[in-house]
């Protein structure tokens, strides 16, 4: 009989080891399930904020630019060689340059921040150079999803302010930016 008992105890054991096993294994799959979808959270959150530093970045930068060339501008222009000052549009008239980066007196180059014509969500600039300018003239894109573009700057005015409203989708969520800017044109010479 206390064989037949030891028989038995060894059976519900190896029953028992058999059961947990497979609960340890269950268990074991869950927490492997619950890490790797941590994992892809976190993966998917550092890049929404990579995608928010280099929107933010972007919009910095083309800010920076803006203000820039502002601050070395003559005047705002009201038209240039088809733009139209407007909300969207900003027409400077900057000193042409030597080829030492001095400025060239009574020549002046065109600078216009505006809409892309291939890409009403992208700011581009626009240069028109004076002949023997240094400056290149040409478009490029400063910054793209550009959701709103406010330039309020007025022919004779010193003060130009700029707004540029960025916004971008990455994974399902949203991130809006807003910069403003004031600068003034340092440079302001004569009307001639």
């Amino acid at each position: 009989m206390g064989f037949e008992v030891q028989r038995l105890e060894r059976a519900a054991n190896r029953g028992s080891t058999l059961l947990e096993l497979i609960v340890v294994l269950g268990l074991f799959m869950l927490m492997i399930s619950l890490g790797l979808e941590m994992y892809v959270q976190t993966m998917r959150g550092m890049e929404v904020q990579e995608a928010k530093f280099a929107q933010m970045l972007t919009a910095r930068e083309a800010l920076s630019a803006i203000k820039r060339d502002v601050r070395h501008a003559h005047r705002v222009l009201d038209r240039a060689e088809g733009f139209r000052q407007g909300p969207e549009t900003l027409i400077l008239q900057v000193p042409a340059l030597r080829a030492d980066g001095q400025p060239r007196p009574g020549v002046y180059d065109t600078i216009v921040y505006h809409r892309s014509p291939n890409n009403p969500l992208a700011l581009a600039r626009t240069v028109r150079a004076a002949k023997g300018s240094a400056r290149r003239s040409g478009t490029r894109i400063l910054a793209e999803d550009i959701a709103r573009l406010n330039f309020a700057a007025r022919p004779g005015e010193t003060l130009v302010a700029v707004e540029i409203a960025s916004r971008q989708t990455v994974h399902h969520r949203r991130s809006d930016l807003h910069l403003r800017a004031t600068a003034a044109l340092r440079n302001r010479g004569g009307e001639g």
